[in-house]
């Protein structure tokens, strides 16, 4: 069984740390990138089979980075560790203000965490900032801008969290991409999409959507472990989906991990409350039950529809507020065709009920099945 964890490089220094040296073994997927220019940051996902994790207390996986233009190096390190794999930094040739040469420095201390791994400064002058969760929303923002910072993409401001989410298929025709979704309670400011291929070739299709509505759209082709990454700024609240498709070549099997990353502002976040009606059906069946009450001042909500495999499903909506058809609240005929998804957003801004009605059928010979959410979001 395969587990993993994000892995979060941020270079906010004015040089390039360049990849000297790697290995792991055959069991981890350790794709650190080769280069990471400067005022840039590298999201990675490593991955290792449940096995490896029984080499307590030795490296499974190493990677040398040297800072351009001078003699600092540090490894990146995966550690077998409990029944889990840990990563850390070796300050082979490094001194920070709170490190020493040879020090190492634990990234992530728990199972679900991103591990991140934050320097800044220059040479004889560098500033090291290793956060768990919550030091990293209550601290690095001040400890940031005291040690004075290099301004970059933006990308950087230690304020921001992120969230993970992760793919997998392999098909002997297409397979639909679904289950990359994040609700709109957040002011995302970027999104980070990484694909890679699992068979000789693939293709795939890649959206990016925003409430719903496209943002982004790459078509490409990959081969074995080829890795094609996809990164826009959002710099807004709304709902972030990655839909798309991929495609086996031929009669061969086609294969993709994606993993997707998407960091917040968890200053501008709301609470939500959520109701769920789902069913499957050979004929017409009447959402029911998708009410939202109006004893809250609802700022937005939104309406997420999900289909299944094998199954095709058409449906009807209709989002009700207050008795009233809401503004833009008709959706019309909408169908998915096996697990595809759709997002419809609404801004409310007013205390009042909130009511999805409408029904779902089957356009084909096939059941239908779907799962509809309501979203409702409020400060």
């Amino acid at each position: 069984m395969k587990q993993g964890r994000f892995l979060k490089l941020v270079n906010s220094t004015p040089y390039d740390w360049v990849k000297t040296t790697s290995h792991s073994y055959e069991l981890l997927t350790f794709p650190l990138p080769d280069r990471v220019k400067a005022d840039n940051t590298a999201s990675i996902y490593v991955e290792w089979e449940s096995e490896i994790t029984e080499y307590q207390g030795y490296t499974i996986g190493e990677a040398l980075y040297r800072l351009e233009g001078t003699t600092d190096t540090f490894q990146v390190q995966a550690r077998g560790d409990n029944n889990l794999v840990i990563l850390v930094v070796y300050c082979e040739n490094l001194i920070t203000d709170c490190t020493e040469v040879g020090e190492i420095i634990p990234l992530d201390l728990s199972p679900e965490g991103c591990a991140v791994f934050i320097l800044s400064g220059s040479h004889g002058n560098y500033s090291l900032i290793d956060v768990d969760q919550e030091f990293f929303l209550k601290e690095s923002q001040i400890n940031y801008r005291e040690k004075g910072t290099r301004k970059g993409l933006g990308i950087l401001n230690t304020g921001y969290n992120s969230v993970n989410a992760y793919w997998e298929e392999e098909t002997n025709s297409a397979a639909n991409i679904s289950d990359l979704h994040f609700p709109g309670d957040k002011k995302w400011d970027s999104c980070l999409v990484e694909v890679r291929g699992i068979y000789n070739n693939q293709s795939f299709t890649i959206e990016i959507k925003e409430d719903g509505a496209l943002i982004a759209k790459e078509e490409f082709s990959l081969k074995k472990d080829e890795i094609r990454v996809i990164e826009r700024k959002i710099e807004k609240v709304c709902s972030i989906d990655v839909t798309g498709q991929l495609k086996a070549p031929g009669f061969l099997k086609g294969g993709g991990y994606i993993y997707l990353t998407c960091t917040y502002d968890p200053s501008e976040q709301y609470k939500s409350e959520t109701v769920t009606w789902n069913t499957t059906t050979q004929e017409v069946s009447h959402i029911d039950n998708l009410c939202l009450y109006g004893d809250k001042l609802w700022e937005k909500c939104e309406i997420y529809i999900k289909g299944y495999e094998k199954s095709e499903t058409g449906c009807m909506l209709t989002l009700i507020s207050n008795g009233e058809i809401q503004e833009n609240g008709r959706i019309l005929w909408t169908e998915l065709i096996g697990s595809q998804s759709r997002t419809f957003s609404f801004q409310i801004h007013k205390k009042v009920s909130l009511l999805a009605v409408g029904y779902i059928t089957s356009p084909a010979w096939t059941n239908a099945r779907v799962t509809i959410t309501l979203t409702g979001f409020y400060k």
